[in-house]
């Protein structure tokens, strides 16, 4: 059993649904405002994010976890620090935040985490949702993959530089709603056609700064190709509203065409937008 202080969690077998076998899963732990520091023994496999633990500081894992399943929803995440059993197989810890054992995908981040690690090229879901990061230029120079809602609910986020040949999950920046500078290179790829658009929900206010348009146009018409007849055929494949409905941009956001990431960069600093189109 889980050692927490106050009431002990909910501890549960079922048929895991990705290989089928029975595996031990911890959950139900929430609004217990007196827990600091949980411990996951040996032999519990699967651990739900504990939620609305206002205190909870550390996170330490046994050697037999090999999900840690993320609570999107926790706006009073708080921990500093996870430990993992040197003898676990999926998971390590890095600057005090949960990534995988060879250090390329961050699964959590800690709650005051001021920088993204070198070493990392994936970012789980919701890994960063309701930390304090904020991003510069180079932030996400090596990454290669954001999955859903990778930085939900971040408000030290104004700004995202996405590099090249990135795949950018659904609602990747959903409720960064302090947000006003995007920069989408036209090497980015749309990570799953069914989730939601990579920038739903993105501040309605949001500046974004794009390549030609007819750039995008490859891979649009694609994800158009795939719907069935009647669905998106009121859309020109080659037109604003198309490019809009693929991302997930909306009326009251600027989508500005023909730019580069020193552009973006510029206008940050100066206000002036360079008209390169």
């Amino acid at each position: 059993m889980a050692k927490i202080s106050g009431q002990l969690p909910q501890v549960f077998e079922f048929d895991c649904e990705i290989d089928g076998k029975t595996a031990v899963w911890v959950y139900g732990i929430s609004n217990q405002n007196d827990l600091t520091k949980l411990i996951i023994p040996n032999k519990v496999e699967i651990v739900a994010e504990p939620c609305m633990c206002s205190k909870l500081e550390e996170i330490v894992l046994g050697k037999d976890v090999w999900r840690y399943d993320v609570c999107g929803d926790n706006s009073q995440y708080s921990v500093k620090t996870f430990q993992v059993h040197t003898d676990n197989n999926e998971f390590d810890t890095l600057n005090g935040s949960l990534v995988s054992k060879d250090r390329k995908i961050i699964f959590r981040a800690i709650k005051n985490i001021d920088l993204i690690p070198n070493e990392c090229e994936e970012i789980h879901s919701y890994a960063f949702s309701h930390t304090s990061i904020s991003l510069d230029r180079y932030s996400l120079s090596n990454i290669k993959k954001i999955r859903y809602g990778a930085f939900v609910n971040c408000d030290n986020i104004t700004s995202v530089f996405l590099p090249e040949n990135i795949l950018v999950g659904g609602s990747a920046f959903a409720d960064c709603d302090n947000m006003s500078f995007v920069y989408l290179p036209k090497s980015a790829i749309r990570w799953n056609t069914l989730d939601n658009p990579p920038f739903a929900d993105l501040s309605p206010t949001a500046t974004v700064y794009c390549g030609n348009l007819d750039d995008y146009f490859p891979q649009i018409k694609t994800w158009y190709d795939s719907w069935p007849p009647g669905y998106v055929d009121h859309l020109e494949v080659d037109s604003v509203e198309a490019f809009m409905l693929y991302w997930g941009f909306v009326d009251t956001q600027t989508i500005v065409f023909g730019q580069t990431a020193d552009d973006m960069e510029k206008a940050m600093n100066t206000g002036e937008v360079n008209n390169n189109e």
